[in-house]
């Protein structure tokens, strides 16, 4: 693995679900720069699921998500380190099959690329030398998934200081539905789930909310709709 404390990143993310034939079909995440002849495999965080047995022009052995995942997900892929994305980056997904068959396929969405700030040396403190880059954005709202929304939700967003960071829910009318977080968190990009129930536990009924990601005088809002 690399060390990527008091560095620059950026990662991309994207949301999938798919459902294929087990180490027969399948997807895989590539990259190349600008004239480069071949294409490289992008490796996820969370591990590809199968791996091939050479059919769809993949080569025996070759990682890809394959199988049976059909509920929407998040994949998170390390691009690079340093201030400036390559701009001759570019990224494909290939499918491959065995042409037997039919089962539902794959699906892709809300494919995003992030910049995480550094964390950090333990030896550094949050107001010395990092603190320009720490201080510019104290928290940043990436959105909510699935929305509109049935039963759960996750909702994706930034620290870039240690902070006490509040996450919760409203109704149309400012009345608070929900506190999600309430914690001191360190810098990072968080997802924090929602099960569409208020304070007691009890299912909300379907209409218009709002989540409220603050700290201090920073604030961010954006609104979920909730469909019974």
């Amino acid at each position: 693995s690399t060390n990527t404390r008091g560095q620059n990143n950026f990662f991309m993310t994207f949301w999938q679900k798919y459902e294929f034939e087990e180490d027969k079909d399948g997807v895989q995440v590539e990259y190349k720069f600008s004239g480069d002849t071949s294409w490289n495999v992008l490796e996820t965080s969370e591990g590809y699921t199968g791996q091939s047995q050479g059919y769809g022009g993949f080569n025996q052995g070759d990682p890809i998500y394959t199988g049976d995942n059909n509920i929407w997900h998040e994949q998170h892929f390390h691009l690079s380190q340093g201030d400036i994305l390559p701009e001759s980056l570019f990224i494909s997904w290939r499918f491959g099959s065995n042409n037997r068959g039919a089962m539902e396929g794959y699906y892709l969405d809300d494919i995003a690329v992030l910049f995480h700030a550094p964390i950090p040396d333990e030896e550094d403190n949050l107001l010395g030398k990092n603190s320009d880059v720490l201080s510019q954005t104290p928290i940043e709202i990436f959105g909510v998934y699935p929305n509109p929304v049935c039963n759960r939700c996750n909702i994706r967003f930034l620290v870039t200081n240690q902070q006490s960071v509040n996450l919760s829910i409203f109704d149309v009318t400012g009345r608070s539905i929900r506190t999600v977080v309430d914690a001191e968190l360190m810098p990072g990009t968080y997802i924090a789930e929602w099960d569409c129930r208020d304070s007691e536990n009890y299912l909300i009924p379907s209409g218009t909310y709002y989540y409220i990601l603050k700290n201090g005088n920073n604030l961010e809002c954006d609104k979920i709709i909730v469909i019974r």
